[in-house]
């Protein structure tokens, strides 16, 4: 049916014919888009990546046959993929609202348009013949019913969009907003940094940054013959994480769908002072969630502030127990599944406790205290799940966290976001390190980035043998890194240039350790290599315990404490 306007001005109809023009194509656009979107966002919530028929198929074949390295590789080669698409389907859901929107936008726009000048200018129609009429009326009607039921898929598509950002939504929200109390600081004195910086309080040490503040460590000891070792004791139960000490308390934590437990051995004897399950976890999920071979229920390191220590399991079950193993307290932080389960490790300093938590339906980072479990500051994230764990600068006062696509620094007293430099991509295993000039990241297939800590802005980049599970090393003249088939990579810190690169039969699943000039890096066959830190590769020593190891070994007083997969050793002397 064709329709002209009464007396309008020649503007106004190319106005309302350009609206006309525009609509039909919109509305197109729009029902594909939302058709396209609602399909990725079922099948993102319908099809799980751990659940892959090839991908358990291969896991079942790695079950008979446990040797098969080349089998292995394939696992962690398909893994690598399945990832990319989850997350490349993530991203297209969250591209594709925006597109929707967009659309939908401008079909209301010419919708106004034309509704407002036909209203004002009124419309009349040509003459037409009967069977024109009645063709011109099932077209009519066919737009009609096309316009409805792409109004409805577009309006669903938006919803179900807008519930997807909204879950995930975590913005760079300022603590005001995030924090449920009032915030306070943790107490910070000379006597307990030199306290803290004395033991071994969490993942990868003080400030979770690789760095021992003592130079005496064991260069020296056999596995086999039992040189070199104080004690040995068989662990008792399932875990991933690395031992952790304060004093003569030697803490790790175990678990699987049915408990989880804290550790607690004499660190001078090996003797178990006590084992601890977690009891009366309100709000824990009565299935537990799905977890990956490589992470279990316990592949957090538990974290300590010398008065208590804290845990926390891929159920997202946390809790804290004084050094006598009374259990101080306990909670749930919600929803925990995420591809391979949950790893990040806690980080605690004096008061605080801080937990990253980036899960596939909540990403945020939030302080507790560590004494009584109250809630300090929240701060939400707007990131694909992550296992990475957190750093704490030297000066105590700010948080690093590595997830996919940011690197991001948080205030430590208020959880206030300073900066976040976009940089990062895929499933985030290596943590970062820091000092208080320089923050340094890396991922394999995204870049290894040195980042400034004051103003967030990247120093160079690299992009060549990265880790896809340790987390690199920062000394004051080298940053070190090693990827998971076995390469070391030594970079100059101010240029980014590389020094060298040494080649190894074995990868890393541990992270390396500095000790006064020396740097420690453990392989997965339980061989630890030691070299000096410098410009060039200066061999010092590889004793071998003679068993798997994946965790990261723990320093202090003068003794290295090695988890492997069935044991825990003390190597020092009396």
């Amino acid at each position: 049916m064709k329709i002209r306007l009464q007396d309008e001005p020649a503007y106004i109809r190319t106005i309302y014919l350009i609206a006309r023009s525009i609509l039909i194509p919109s509305l197109i656009f729009l029902g594909i888009a939302s058709v396209l979107v609602l399909a990725t966002f079922i099948q993102l919530n319908t099809v799980k990546p751990l659940d892959s028929p090839a991908l358990l198929e291969l896991k079942m074949r790695a079950k008979d046959n446990p040797e098969d390295a080349q089998l292995k590789e394939e696992i962690r080669a398909f893994d690598l993929l399945v990832r990319k698409a989850y997350f490349t389907s993530v991203n297209q859901v969250a591209t594709g609202g925006y597109v929707i929107l967009f659309f939908a936008a401008v079909c209301l726009v010419c919708i106004l348009v034309i509704v407002t000048i036909e209203r004002k200018y009124g419309k009349r129609e040509m003459p037409y013949e009967k069977e024109s009429k009645v063709r011109t009326f099932r077209i009519t009607r066919s737009v009609l019913i096309g316009f409805g039921i792409t109004a409805v898929t577009a309006v669903l598509a938006i919803v179900m969009v807008l519930v997807f950002i909204m879950n995930t939504e975590t913005g760079n929200q300022d603590a005001e907003g995030t924090a449920s109390i009032p915030i306070s600081s943790p107490e910070t004195n000379e006597s307990y940094r030199n306290e803290y910086e004395s033991n071994w309080p969490g993942f990868r040490g003080p400030y979770g940054n690789g760095r021992a503040y003592t130079s005496d460590a064991p260069v020296e000891w056999d596995g086999e013959t039992g040189k070199g070792i104080l004690w040995k004791i068989t662990i008792e139960g399932d875990g991933m994480n690395s031992p952790v000490v304060w004093g003569n308390r030697v803490f790790y934590s175990t678990g699987d769908e049915r408990k989880k437990v804290v550790h607690c051995v004499d660190a001078d004897t090996g003797a178990v002072l006590w084992n601890k399950e977690l009891s009366d976890i309100k709000g824990s999920p009565e299935t537990a969630p799905k977890v990956g071979p490589d992470t279990g229920y316990a592949a957090p390191t538990c974290a300590v502030n010398g008065r208590v220590v804290t845990a926390i399991f891929a159920n997202g079950d946390m809790a804290a127990f004084d050094f006598d193993g009374r259990q101080m307290w306990g909670m749930n932080l919600g929803p925990s599944e995420s591809m391979y389960g949950y790893s990040s490790s806690l980080l605690a300093y004096d008061a605080a406790v801080y937990i990253q938590y980036d899960q596939n339906e909540t990403q945020k980072i939030l302080s507790l205290n560590a004494d009584t479990g109250s809630l300090l500051w929240e701060t939400k994230r707007n990131v694909a799940p992550s296992w990475a764990s957190p750093a704490l600068t030297p000066d105590a006062a700010r948080i690093i966290l590595n997830a996919t696509p940011i690197v991001a620094c948080y205030e430590a007293a208020t959880g206030k976001e300073l900066w976040s430099v976009d940089c990062m991509f895929g499933d985030m295993a290596p943590s970062p390190t820091s000092d208080s000039q320089t923050v340094f990241v890396a991922m394999e297939n995204a870049v290894g980035a040195a980042i400034s800590v004051d103003t967030g802005s990247i120093i160079f980049e690299k992009e060549d043998d990265l880790p896809n599970v340790t987390s690199p090393l920062l000394t004051e003249k080298h940053i070190y890194y090693s990827a998971g088939y076995g390469f070391i990579t030594c970079l100059d810190r101010k240029e980014g240039t590389v020094l060298w690169t040494r080649e190894f039969e074995e990868g890393f699943y541990a992270s390396p350790i500095m000790v006064g000039e020396r740097i420690y890096y453990l392989d997965r066959k339980g061989t630890m290599h030691i070299f000096k830190d410098g410009p060039e590769y200066t061999f010092l020593g590889e004793p071998e315990l003679g068993e798997d190891s994946v965790c990261t070994p723990a320093f202090q007083g003068g003794r290295i404490y090695i988890r492997t997969l069935k044991n825990l050793y003390c190597i020092g002397s009396k």
